[in-house]
């Protein structure tokens, strides 16, 4: 399946959910090492910064953060480990949707905790 097909498949459910009634940005975190626990941390400089919703599900390797309407852009996304570091990298990848009122924007990043690592700031 082409990306650009996997785009427009996730835009017309995205449409279809009927969710999006005003602007707004949600980031999903996805990884695949079920035994590692991560979160998404939203922080403006070592302030948290409080989102519009959090949806955890750890053992699925799935966590949603709604920076909502018009998230600042100072604000910085970090992945963390939940859990005991482990001994290996944990690959990850943050999806940020955008709904601008009218169109979507999908993005993906992807990234890495390190061996034993405890953190990474994954996007800005």
């Amino acid at each position: 399946m082409t990306r650009t097909l996997v785009w427009g498949l996730l835009y017309g459910g995205l449409k279809r959910t009927r969710n999006f009634s005003d602007p707004m940005t949600q980031v999903l975190l996805v990884w695949e090492d079920f035994d590692a626990d991560l979160k998404l941390v939203a922080r403006r400089g070592k302030e948290d910064y409080t989102v519009s919703d959090l949806v955890e599900s750890l053992e699925t390797g799935l966590v949603m953060v709604d920076l909502g309407r018009k998230p600042s852009k100072d604000v910085d996304l970090t992945v963390e480990i939940a859990s005991t570091p482990l001994r290996r990298a944990v690959p990850f990848s943050l999806v940020s949707i955008v709904w601008d009122g009218e169109k979507f924007s999908v993005s993906e990043k992807k990234g890495s905790l390190k061996p034993r690592g405890e953190k990474v700031i994954a996007a800005r």
